[in-house]
């Protein structure tokens, strides 16, 4: 799969457009997927960000959201051969979209729009709004199954995977505040930063990220404990370091969330504002507007020192964000891509391919190779059975890409075979493959069951991964077997 993101960056826009679909294009390509990145705006830094992820960049000489911004987008997406184009900007207005989405039409090719302020994006075949605040009332008369909304699908940079699962221990006392700046136009950090000396205990360190010394010899006079980084890399390794921050609303506060720190946060675009009042309604977390009141600053910094509320601070944020939200956004591309069908007679030397396949014998219960005379006679007998549903996943131009054959008996339990095509095995098909087929089998079945070979270890991940529950080791076709259950009841959770 080709994957075009159009996104810009500069002092006035900021980063966050560009830093989420960083996160999102890293994630795509560990899934097997080709990734290009547009823009008609973009600073050093992010261009330089782009450059050593190896992600090819391809500059549009246009004034962003214009007409021929739109031109150029569908030209660059026709010569990828893109099967989705993604788009996260504000200029990118509704009559852009419209044309885009006629060009797209053209080309085959799907819309991923990301947005943060709701409006009509039916034209979209996927909207991701990642916010807290994000709601269905934002599309009025969009299908759900076009909306990927809220903390779930959050975007969070690549460095931040490694903390997945990881739970803050909450010191008693708070030894270290984190300042941290994103694009800040009206220089709002920089007052914070000037009041914080006379704020703060004397014993507490503050390192501060994206923001220059707003007075060094002021700073320096005041105390000794400040440490000014610039960019960094590895903010999570200093939000995991930190006891309370103070921060801009937008991006970092879903990253604020995730690595559960406690902190003030200030929205210095309008388009903040509704981020920071939501988070505000969690227990350890303040906004803040403009101007900055140092004695607000200072009294909630106050608050912050009870140890109580920063650990159930922590609680609640754990529980909002879980680091997969990139995750969820490509196996949602992947699943726009998914179709499937009823096997055909057409279909007969497919699945002959498919099942004398190398890998596939080998991790069969019978290994010897399939002659094609044995194979067509029972692919007509199965053809004919009533109780053998076979599902054929194509690709949304029709290529295939894997099948799933149920075997029903008499009480209405289905046994599941399931094999995909060499080229899709890594991008995680089979997994949207089989959910496919879980939600769309009759619905008279009541258990599907999986017996796979102890040492098929991604046919057992794979059923693990759906929520299939173990049953142990069991005897199939008088071979050992690792049983797999997976009942009606469950369906939601898949």
């Amino acid at each position: 799969m080709n994957l075009l993101i159009r996104a810009d960056a500069d002092e006035t826009i900021g980063s966050g457009h560009v830093m989420r679909c960083l996160a999102l294009a890293t994630k795509a390509r560990e899934q097997g997927m080709s990734v290009h990145f547009a823009s008609t705006d973009l600073s050093p830094r992010m261009a330089r960000c782009i450059a050593d992820r190896n992600f090819a960049m391809h500059c549009i000489d246009a004034v962003r959201g214009s007409s021929r911004d739109r031109e150029m987008s569908s030209q660059i997406a026709a010569m990828l051969d893109a099967d989705w184009v993604i788009l996260d900007g504000y200029a990118f207005e509704e009559s852009f979209r419209l044309s885009l989405r006629d060009d797209l039409d053209d080309l085959q090719a799907s819309l991923l729009c990301i947005d943060d302020r709701g409006g009509d994006y039916d034209c979209a075949d996927l909207v991701l709004n990642q916010n807290l605040y994000a709601d269905a009332d934002l599309y009025t008369g969009i299908a759900a199954s076009k909306l990927l909304l809220g903390p779930r699908f959050s975007l969070l940079r690549p460095q931040f995977d490694e903390w997945r699962g990881w739970t803050r221990e909450v010191r008693d006392v708070v030894q270290r505040l984190l300042v941290l700046s994103g694009a800040d136009p009206k220089h709002s950090m920089h007052r914070v930063v000037e009041k914080l000396g006379g704020l703060l205990d004397p014993s507490v360190q503050v390192d501060v990220v994206g923001v220059q010394p707003p007075d060094p010899d002021l700073v320096a006079t005041a105390n000794q404990r400040f440490r000014f980084h610039g960019h960094v890399d590895r903010v999570a390794n200093l939000m995991a370091e930190a006891d309370v921050a103070i921060a801009t609303a937008g991006g970092l506060c879903s990253e604020l969330l995730f690595m559960q720190l406690p902190a003030l946060v200030i929205p210095v675009a309008d388009n903040q504002r509704p981020v920071a009042a939501e988070l505000a309604r969690i227990p350890g977390y303040f906004a803040f507007d403009s101007p900055i009141d140092g004695a607000a600053i200072g009294s909630r910094l106050e608050q912050l020192q009870d140890v109580k509320l920063r650990r159930q601070a922590a609680q609640c944020a754990r529980r909002r964000i879980d680091g997969r939200g990139a995750h969820r956004v490509v196996r949602s591309l992947k699943g726009k891509m998914l179709r499937i069908r009823r096997c055909e007679r057409a279909d007969c030397r497919l699945l002959w391919r498919w099942a004398n396949e190398p890998v596939v014998r080998q991790l069969a219960f019978d290994q010897e190779p399939i002659p094609w005379s044995d194979h067509r006679r029972w692919f007509a007998d199965k053809l004919r059975d009533d109780h053998t549903h076979i599902y054929i996943g194509e690709t949304r131009n029709g290529r295939p890409l894997g099948q799933v054959r149920l075997e029903v008996d008499p009480s209405s339990h289905a046994v599941i075979s399931i094999s995909v095509d060499p080229d899709f095995r890594s991008g995680g098909f089979g997994w949207l493959l089989l959910r496919s087929v879980l939600n769309s089998a009759p619905e008279e079945i009541r258990t599907f069951h999986a017996y796979i070979k102890p040492d098929n270890e991604p046919s057992l991940n794979l059923f693990r991964s759906l929520q299939f529950h173990c049953l142990g080791e069991a005897s199939y076709q008088q071979q050992r077997a690792v049983h797999f259950v997976y009942s009606r009841a469950q369906q939601g959770a898949a």
